[in-house]
């Protein structure tokens, strides 16, 4: 098994028990984040977040805070992505 193929697997572990999760914790967030290299991954963590704030009847203003600071750096990393291919 390559290198690779371990990251990929560490991440999907780290993302099922973050879908299994009712409350993570903020360094299973940061784990998380920090071994998401691609945008489907990006898209696949938010879309966990937002099914977890989904979930609760009152939304924790730190999870609304985390999200919403994700998704920026997603679109900062969208657009430097389409200004990279642009230059080409």
């Amino acid at each position: 098994m390559s290198s690779l193929d371990y990251r990929n697997r560490y991440l999907s572990l780290l993302l099922e028990d973050l879908q299994q999760s009712r409350y993570p914790s903020p360094s299973m967030l940061d784990r998380v984040e920090e071994a998401i290299r691609t945008m489907p991954e990006a898209e696949a963590y938010v879309e966990t977040l937002l099914a977890a704030l989904g979930r609760d009847r009152y939304m924790s203003p730190t999870m609304l805070d985390r999200t919403a600071n994700f998704v920026n750096r997603m679109q900062t990393a969208e657009r430097t992505m389409a200004a990279l291919e642009e230059g080409q």
